[in-house]
C-alpha cells in the first residue's frame, strides 16, 4: 500500500473517531474538528473571524474520503453488515425473534457507522444507506411484534439494497502502482 493511500486511510479512520465521539458526546462536528475554537481563537488576536481555515480542513476530509458517495469502502467492509443480516435471518427460521432483533440492532449500528464516515444521513452515501437503515429498523420492528414474513421481507430488502450498493464499489484495497 502506498503512503498516500495510508494517509487517506489513517484521515478517514481519525475523522469517523472524530465523528462518533461527537455524536456520543452531543458535540457538533464543526466542534469535534475543531473549527470553531480555530475561528473563536483568530477572533481574539485579530479582532476578526477567519472561516477559510475550518473550511479547508472540512473540505480536506471530505476529499479524503474518497472518490464517489461510498468514499473509499470496498466491498469487504460491508461483510459483518451482511453477517449481522444472515444471522437476524437464521435467527427467525429458528423462531428467535429477539434474538433476530439484536442481529439488526448491530445491523444497525453498522450502518450509522458507515453514515458517520460517510458524512452523515445527508451525504449521497448516507442516503443510499438510509434506505438500507429503514428495512432495518422495520425488519427490527415486525420482529419485536412477532411478525416474522414481514421480517424477513424486510431484511431481503435490506439486503438487496445493500447488494445494489456494494456492487459499485471495489471488491477489496487495491493497491494502485503509481
Amino acid at each position: 500500500m502506498n503512503s498516500k493511500k495510508q494517509i487517506t486511510i489513517v484521515a478517514v479512520v481519525l475523522s469517523s473517531f472524530l465523528s462518533i465521539v461527537a455524536t456520543i458526546s452531543g458535540l457538533t462536528a464543526s466542534e469535534a474538528f475543531g473549527q470553531n475554537s480555530t475561528s473563536s481563537n483568530l477572533t481574539q488576536v485579530t479582532g476578526q473571524q477567519n472561516t477559510t481555515n475550518a473550511t479547508s480542513v472540512s473540505s480536506n476530509l471530505t476529499q479524503a474520503a474518497g472518490p464517489g458517495p461510498m468514499g473509499a469502502l470496498t466491498q469487504s467492509d460491508f461483510g459483518e453488515l451482511t453477517d449481522n443480516l444472515n444471522s437476524a435471518r437464521e435467527a427467525l427460521r429458528d423462531n428467535d425473534p429477539a434474538g433476530a432483533v439484536g442481529d439488526l440492532g448491530s445491523a444497525e449500528t453498522e450502518v450509522r457507522v458507515f453514515m458517520t464516515q460517510l458524512g452523515g444521513e445527508d451525504s449521497p452515501g448516507g442516503q443510499q444507506l438510509l434506505t438500507v437503515l429503514n428495512n432495518i429498523n422495520m425488519a427490527q420492528d415486525s420482529s419485536g411484534n412477532n411478525d416474522t414474513l414481514k421480517a424477513f421481507q424486510e431484511i431481503n430488502t435490506a439486503d438487496t439494497e445493500l447488494l445494489k450498493i456494494t456492487q459499485k464499489l471495489p471488491a477489496a484495497d487495491e493497491d494502485e502502482d503509481d
